[in-house]
């Protein structure tokens, strides 16, 4: 028989219903994710900086550089370096906007990138606090994967998209249109017929940046609510700081909402299903479906 998340099995872990409610013990919870979500920040906000600065600034040098002998690239870089820092001091933005530049029209290989940054500064980290630290029972990886729990997860991410195209739809009828952050809208804009940038945005930010995101906040977050028998506190919990992860000063409040919601939805596909992949691939699913619709048209669908 299937064992549900925090329900009782051999090793005589207590079900849910049977754990009198600790709202003490929700909040230490609650309290340990949200300490690794603000150092992981940091460190990732630091990283990621130092990495759209070094992008942003390759892209100056001319397309011959490799190609000139010493003295011409240490006297190109000392120029560029010069360059670059008069920008930094008179226009910082401007960095960023170099950077997503490359990132979504000329190297979409560096979105590849994003998510290496990702794994090293968020995913990696927090598990070992919650494995070797806390001590946390989480054997998500373990869950069976195959080609029936592939199939669900495509099914259940196409049930996601649908859910928020009526959205979007609804949204439409009021004549509101939210606004996303700069990166997404850049992509959306440059995806419009763009073949090999649709190729490297569904493996990066559809299949990878699921796989990541469903691991960390399904896996390991919604994962250690569960083994306490606090699987629906978790799921709410961990749905809204899945939605305040993606909020931006440069993008409207309403999608942290929005995404609060479809994190909702992940979550419960998870605690249903009891298997990590079949989340992951509802969420690669939803990514890669948005991703191919804007490759016909473009930031329209944004």
């Amino acid at each position: 028989m299937t064992r549900e998340l925090g329900s009782k099995d051999c090793k005589g872990k207590m079900s849910e219903e049977k754990i009198p409610r600790d709202n003490f013990e929700i909040f230490r919870i609650s309290l340990i994710h949200i300490t690794i979500i603000i150092f992981c920040t940091v460190f990732l906000s630091i990283f990621s900086q130092i990495t759209m600065a070094e992008v942003a600034s390759f892209s100056r040098f001319p397309e011959n550089f490799l190609e000139l002998n010493e003295a011409e690239r240490l006297e190109v870089q000392t120029k560029t370096i010069k360059e670059f820092e008069v920008l930094f001091e008179k226009n910082p933005h401007k960095i960023k906007e170099e950077y997503l530049e490359a990132v979504t029209k000329t190297s979409p290989s560096l979105l590849f990138l994003q998510n290496i940054l990702w794994l090293i500064f968020f995913v990696l980290p927090t598990y070992f606090i919650l494995k070797k630290l806390v001590r946390v029972d989480i054997n998500s990886l373990n869950d069976e994967l195959g080609i029936s729990q592939i199939n669900r997860g495509i099914l259940a991410g196409c049930f996601v998209f649908l859910i928020l195209l009526l959205v979007s739809m609804t949204f439409s009828l009021f004549n509101y249109k939210p606004k996303v952050d700069e990166f997404q809208a850049k992509l959306f804009l440059n995806l419009k017929g763009n073949y090999y940038l649709l190729a490297w945005s569904i493996y990066t930010v559809g299949l990878i940046t699921g796989i990541l995101e469903e691991f960390l906040f399904r896996g390991l977050f919604l994962a250690h609510f569960a083994s306490k028998g606090f699987a629906r506190e978790g799921l709410f919990i961990t749905s809204f700081i899945f939605g305040m992860m993606h909020f931006s000063f440069d993008a409207s409040p309403i999608i942290p909402v929005i995404l609060t919601f479809v994190g909702l939805l992940f979550g419960s596909i998870y605690l249903q299903s009891k298997n990590i992949w079949i989340a992951i691939g509802a969420h690669a699913t939803y990514n890669s479906l948005g991703l191919i619709a804007a490759y016909f048209i473009g930031d329209k669908l944004l």
